[in-house]
């Protein structure tokens, strides 16, 4: 299946604090912001596949993606998907008890992230267009922290292909 992949993407984190109650008496604001236009290819600022997927984690269970080998159900295309390099990922925990959380965890020889504890309401988001992480053999983990129904919303961009 011949594929084009275009992403857009845009970062922005600003905030300002002023304190005038302590003796240090300090005030400060910053902004960082990130656009990223990114192409099909395997260069720099490039991407091949794309892979999203929505999860309800119920209970004391774990969902488990395997990105060397995961099912594609979307853009009218089912098959298979294998990913070798992650260029982008976001993990957003939308739904679940107040005061819970999911850890995440990669494949130790994929990225080294185990146990990222990620709020109801927060993100994990990495981005490295410029070299990217590989990936290994070996699931990709959710699980919840306290009992409960969590939904999370999995999203990956980077190298692969697509196989029927």
């Amino acid at each position: 299946m011949p594929t084009s992949l275009t992403v857009s993407g845009n970062t922005r984190l600003a905030w300002s604090l002023s304190d005038t109650q302590t003796t240090a008496k300090f005030s400060g604001s910053a902004e960082r912001l990130t656009n990223r236009s990114i192409t099909n290819g395997t260069g720099v600022n490039q991407a091949t596949v794309a892979f999203s997927r929505s999860l309800t984690i119920t209970g004391t269970n774990n969902a488990t993606i395997a990105l060397d080998n995961a099912t594609v159900t979307s853009f009218d295309y089912s098959g298979k998907i294998a990913f070798t390099n992650i260029r982008e990922q976001l993990v957003s925990v939308s739904t679940g008890p107040t005061g819970g959380w999911v850890l995440f965890s990669a494949p130790a020889a994929a990225t080294g992230i185990s146990g990222i504890a990620v709020r109801v309401g927060g993100q994990l988001h990495l981005v490295d267009y410029a070299t990217g992480v590989s990936t290994a053999t070996g699931s990709w983990t959710f699980q919840n922290g306290p009992t409960g129904t969590y939904g999370v919303d999995f999203t990956v961009v980077g190298l692969g292909t697509y196989a029927d």
